[in-house]
C-alpha cells in the first residue's frame, strides 16, 4: 500500500501507517483472545461432563445400596430367597430405585 500510494504521488498528512511490529502486536491480541474464548468454552464442556458423570455415580451407588439386602438375603438362603418372609417387599424397594 506505501509503495502504491508513493507511486501515485498520494500523501497522507498526520495518518501513520501500519508497520510490521503493530500487525503482530494485532495479531497477538487476537490469537490470545481466540485461546482464551476456546479455553472458556472448553472447560465448560468438560464440567458438563464431569457434572453428569457425577450425577451417574450417585445414581449407581443408590441402586448399589438398595440391592445389596436382598443380595444379602440371597446368599443366606443358599438359592431360595422367595421363602424368607420380608424378601418380596425388599426386592420391590430394590427395583423401585433401579
Amino acid at each position: 500500500m506505501l509503495l502504491l500510494n508513493s507511486a501515485l504521488g498520494i500523501t497522507r498528512e498526520g495518518a501513520s501507517d501500519v508497520t510490521l511490529d503493530n500487525w503482530i502486536s494485532i495479531a497477538s491480541a487476537l490469537l490470545a483472545g481466540s485461546l482464551v474464548a476456546i479455553g472458556w468454552f472448553v472447560n465448560g464442556l468438560f464440567q458438563r461432563r464431569k457434572d453428569v458423570a457425577q450425577r451417574r455415580l450417585d445414581f449407581r451407588l443408590n441402586a448399589l445400596e438398595s440391592f445389596l439386602p436382598v443380595w444379602f438375603a440371597i446368599q443366606k438362603s443358599g438359592g431360595a430367597p422367595f421363602t424368607q418372609p420380608g424378601f418380596l417387599q425388599q426386592l420391590e424397594h430394590a427395583r423401585s430405585k433401579f
